[in-house]
């Protein structure tokens, strides 16, 4: 499983850290197929290919006009098209003076030779998408990892979840990444008919409202529910580039998602694990769970570019009393800055997971609800200042809702 990971991993060694919409405007029909294949590559950039601009006017984020001997063309393409205000690259060899000239007066983002264009060109793409990026509110996302099976992602993932949706002003959605029980999809949308698999066969006709809509609804949080061995039926390449183009429209158009990787590192949850904020690494007190912790770090870091910053240590299930291993032991072990524990209480935990209901609605939930708190207060990508209340505000309002 690891190995596929690590293969997957070149898959997605082009992503960009938001959508972006290109218009590719290009008269030699060879060349445009060409860099049509190679802009491909990138996950998050979605390729339109027109000779005229006026077959083809969408909003678009980024537009490349290549030159291949045809001055009044290109000339006449970068007039209409510099009312848009869009990020323009103009791509071309031996450029005429009077064509860079008017490129310049025309505020061209950036002039690339064709000759060996690949990885200039890369650059300036994500040059301009890391650009962009400050311009657009985007959710944070909060992965819940088990480092080894069964340590409680799902009960926690959903736990996490209420407690942040029943007092912040957050929007919050549920990823359930368990691709092949689909756990949280039938505690939380046992009803659903509209799975992941579905959202992403029809990515390119989702909008802003199509993507709400698409989301099951439990009290205050959405769901993007999956099926069962969906995942068995996935194109693998189109599959990590589809899913990484989905979660930046989810991205646009909520606070916050939280994703439950129940089942640990695979390659089909790549692409969320890349885009995480932050990802909680859930470990039991033992010492088979910290050392299968050790194996799952090295390739947050080594494979995914994860740092400390990016990374929280979870003890699920902790009895400090009982527990053969104590915080400090487990922190000094993994190396971790930030560690955190959860008490054990197998009765609310069960009442939660067999019967899908709200923590912050079980009796004697409590001691998990204040360990919860104490978790959100501490997350970086989870901001709960709002109307001027600080972190300690919620605290005092999360008392109204305890139950034991």
């Amino acid at each position: 499983m690891m190995q596929e990971s690590l293969e997957s991993k070149a898959e997605v060694s082009m992503n960009l850290s938001i959508l972006l919409e290109c218009l590719l405007v290009c008269q030699d029909e060879g060349l445009r197929a060409e860099i049509s294949a190679f802009l491909g590559g990138f996950n998050n950039l979605e390729v339109a290919s027109s000779v005229d601009i006026s077959k083809n006017e969408p909003q678009l984020g980024l537009i490349i006009i290549t030159y291949s001997g045809n001055i009044d063309f290109v000339t006449e393409q970068m007039d209409k098209l510099s009312s848009l205000d869009k990020a323009m690259i103009l791509l071309g060899d031996d450029l005429p003076p009077e064509l860079l000239r008017h490129a310049v007066q025309l505020q061209i983002k950036d002039l690339v030779p064709i000759s060996g264009y690949q990885h200039e060109l890369t650059q300036t793409i994500k040059n301009i998408s890391t650009q962009l990026e400050s311009q657009v509110k985007l959710a944070p996302i909060v992965s819940i990892l088990n480092a080894k099976g069964g340590s409680g992602a799902t009960f926690i993932s959903h736990g996490l979840s209420d407690v942040l949706g029943q007092q912040s002003p957050m929007d919050i959605v549920l990823f359930d990444g368990d691709f092949q029980h689909a756990t949280l999809s039938k505690m939380l949308a046992p009803d659903a008919t509209y799975f992941l698999n579905d959202a992403i066969n029809e990515l390119d006709h989702l909008d802003a409202l199509a993507v709400r809509n698409m989301m099951s609804k439990n009290e205050t949080l959405r769901i993007m529910p999956v099926q069962p061995f969906s995942h068995l039926n996935l194109n693998q390449h189109d599959y990590i580039q589809n899913l990484t183009r989905l979660l930046a429209k989810v991205q646009m158009g909520y606070d916050l998602i939280v994703a439950d990787l129940s089942r640990g590192i695979e390659s089909v949850n790549l692409p969320i694990l890349e885009a995480s904020q932050e990802i909680l690494l859930l470990v039991q007190p033992d010492i088979v769970s910290v050392r299968e912790a050790q194996a799952v770090l090295k390739f947050l870091m080594s494979q995914l570019g994860k740092g400390k910053q990016n990374i929280v240590l979870l003890v699920n299930r902790y009895d400090e009393k009982n527990s053969p291993i104590s915080l400090k032991e487990i922190q000094q072990t993994l190396g971790l800055d930030r560690v955190y524990a959860v008490r054990n209480n197998f009765s609310v935990a069960s009442e939660c997971n067999d019967l899908g209901r709200n923590i912050v609605n079980v009796d004697g939930s409590r001691r998990i609800v204040e360990d919860l708190i104490q978790l959100v207060n501490q997350l970086s990508s989870v901001e709960l200042t709002e109307q001027g209340h600080d972190r300690g505000f919620w605290s005092k309002m999360f008392n109204k809702v305890y139950k034991g």
